[in-house]
């Protein structure tokens, strides 16, 4: 089967998705069809999407449906004879009186019609199929144009629908299906006779790579034979592997002079204003070049270099004239026009949110009163610079760079540049004391303050990034090894919020959530510190039995819910199991009471383990729940000392 949808230019960032979310549709669909098939393959350039499905059976095997129909004693009148209901029931079925069943249930007793559903032909079933995939696409904004029936992402030109190279009858927005596409807009552009066999060569032929990952390839392997130290971001590279069907790659340059300032300027420039990809030296400093992804091939490519470089020029233009008028007005002076600036309608100004960043700031301990609020009241100031304002991307990163121009110290100019690390989920974190402080302050506001106005994600609803955010204060804590407890400096929805990133996050990693269930503490580094250690000890081979008994005292400790921790009498002890365990869990806990204090949790948990054979031996000879109250309640209180010295790690019976 092919299917090919001949459209205008898609939009750039949705293409690859549309051409996964087009196959998993019909994929299912398919299946939920009973349609076997060998393999299916999507396609996506700019101008098409396009599937093809190897070994696509012809038919619908034919199905077994059991129908219920009336109960036996509606079936049936007072005389015996058949009822209108089951005389319509038989007719539905298209089965005779005699050719019913009976079926009795602990529900009744019903009449039954075994019918054997005939299979349809798979081209009967395609056009509802492929219309039902197409509604289901992640299409946000849809196009009208003309005066075609019902929206679509953009205007179709061209459908093509066979199967078995024969055209299956299809209508989609006035256009009707066919066997023909189209070859490269400029190149090639003429009608092609496809078949799902030459599909690929033939538009290879007409210059159209229609392979999404095949065109990648393709750009990768010309990139690197014009240079090997191209800076290659997978966003821009999906990018422009979207925008192109014939991937020509080409080496530009421009003036040396532009140069001067900042790189990262020059890289925004480049990557998301003129969608090119920038060169360095082997140092990893940034060249008077860049590479254009041409969308077509000619024998002569200097007017294309040439058209290229002139729009390059100028918008570098631009970029050097923004830096040195910015420069004539320094960091500091800005603070002021903050007050100007809102940053959420019931949260106030830009002014207020860094009030408020210095009092978290302060909460955390982390740095000298005056060096955070310094470095807070310039944090924010660049996005009032025009660079900024034209280059939104380089917040922070223009921040730093004027700081130094301004004479501000080293650690406050890499803390205005550090605090947004990190921006996206691989990224870099913080690691000096005051880029972290800022951090963590900057967040942690955000949270508490979306929150405290009604604001929190629901779903998969969450337009201010505060899963993002949470996860980043998270991984910044851990990352540092910083033993913070969130609850201290922020409410209880928020540190709520911010633990279930933190296991969410864990959990992406493999991580059994029966070890996160065990693990009760309000700091993430400690969280995860507790974790390793639980990880290790599930591996002895004690562990099972250990926790299995942990279990078992937590139900016996459950019915006793107002039982309280009292004095341990010996004079009580009957047998020797217990006393045995006393003189255990005695000698334990002298044992780990330095390592609890060093929080050495590895080491803790090891030689709790060692109470294996006297917490066995105790449950073999020893009746806790016996009729005298007084032996009882001794026993319970060993019981819950004992769970009270595993749960300073964690609380092992869940795991």
């Amino acid at each position: 089967m092919l299917l090919e949808l001949g459209t205008e230019e898609l939009p750039p960032k949705l293409l690859a998705k549309l051409s996964i979310a087009l196959k998993n549709n019909l994929e299912k669909l398919l299946n939920e069809n009973n349609l076997n098939f060998d393999n299916i393959k999507n396609f996506a350039s700019p101008r098409r999407i396009a599937i093809i499905i190897d070994n696509l059976i012809t038919i619908q095997p034919d199905r077994k449906i059991n129908r219920k129909g009336p109960t036996v004693d509606k079936a049936y009148d007072a005389k015996g004879e058949p009822t209108k209901a089951l005389l319509g029931f038989a007719k539905s079925c298209g089965l005779s009186l005699e050719q019913l069943t009976v079926d009795e249930t602990n529900k009744g007793t019903w009449i039954m019609a075994n019918v054997v559903q005939k299979g349809k032909t798979t081209a009967e079933l395609l056009p509802n199929i492929i219309t039902t995939a197409l509604k289901k696409l992640p299409i946000n904004k849809a196009m009208h144009w003309g005066n075609k029936t019902g929206p679509f992402i953009r205007p179709l030109h061209w459908l093509i629908l066979t199967f078995n190279n024969k055209i299956v009858p299809l209508e989609l927005f006035g256009i009707k299906s066919s066997n023909i596409s189209y070859g490269h807009r400029f190149m090639s552009n003429q009608a092609i006779t496809v078949t799902p066999k030459n599909y690929e060569n033939l538009l290879e032929k007409n210059f159209v790579i229609a392979d999404f990952k095949q065109r990648k390839n393709i750009i990768q392997q010309q990139i690197a034979k014009l240079t090997l130290n191209a800076i290659i971001e997978p966003e821009l590279l999906d990018y422009v592997t979207a925008i192109v069907e014939w991937p020509v790659a080409l080496l530009g340059k421009f003036n040396p002079d532009f140069l001067q300032i900042p790189q990262e300027a020059l890289i925004s420039a480049m990557q998301d204003h003129q969608r090119c990809f920038p060169v360095t030296d082997n140092n990893g400093k940034l060249t008077a070049q860049f590479i254009i992804v041409s969308n077509m091939h000619t024998n002569d490519p200097h007017n294309i270099i040439h058209g290229n470089e002139r729009v390059m020029s100028a918008r570098l233009a631009d970029a050097v004239f923004y830096y040195q008028q910015d420069k004539n007005q320094t960091l500091a002076s800005r603070y002021d026009l903050l007050k100007n600036v809102v940053f959420q309608a019931k949260l106030g100004s830009l002014q207020d949110k860094i009030t408020r960043i210095i009092a978290v700031a302060k909460q955390l301990n982390m740095c000298p009163e005056q060096e955070i609020t310094t470095a807070a009241k310039l944090c924010k100031n660049d996005l009032l610079t025009k660079m900024v304002y034209e280059f939104p991307e380089l917040q922070g990163i223009m921040g730093y760079y004027y700081a130094k121009h301004d004479g501000e110290t080293l650690d406050i100019a890499e803390s205005i540049r550090d605090h947004y690390l990190p921006r996206f989920a691989e990224d870099t974190l913080p690691t000096k004391p005051l880029s972290v402080c800022l951090a963590l302050a900057d967040r942690l506001d955000n949270l508490i303050g979306i929150f405290s106005i009604g604001k929190a994600p629901t779903g998969d609803k969450d337009p201010f990034g505060l899963r993002r955010q949470a996860l980043a204060i998270v991984k910044i804590l851990i990352h540092n090894k910083l033993d913070l407890d969130l609850l201290t400096v922020t409410n209880e929805q928020v540190f709520k919020f911010c633990i279930a990133r933190l296991t969410a996050w864990f959990t992406e990693q493999g991580i059994n959530p029966r070890l996160l269930n065990a693990i009760n503490t309000c700091s993430p580094y400690d969280f995860q510190q507790r974790l390793l250690a639980l990880q290790e000890f599930s591996n002895l081979p004690e562990a099972k039995d250990l926790a299995a008994a942990n279990k078992r005292i937590r139900n016996i400790l459950k019915k006793v819910p107002d039982l309280n921790c009292t004095i341990i009498k010996e004079n009580l002890f009957q047998e020797t199991a217990e006393k045995t365990l006393f003189a255990a869990l005695n000698a334990k806990q002298q044992a780990i009471e330095p390592l609890i204090a060093k929080k050495q949790y590895n080491s803790i948990l090891k030689t709790l383990a060692e109470l294996h054979s006297p917490i066995d031996n105790f449950f073999d000879n020893v009746m806790v729940m016996c009729d005298d109250t007084e032996l009882k309640n001794n026993r319970l209180q060993l019981m819950l000392k004992l769970r009270q010295l595993f749960m300073q790690v964690a609380d092992i019976s869940e795991i």
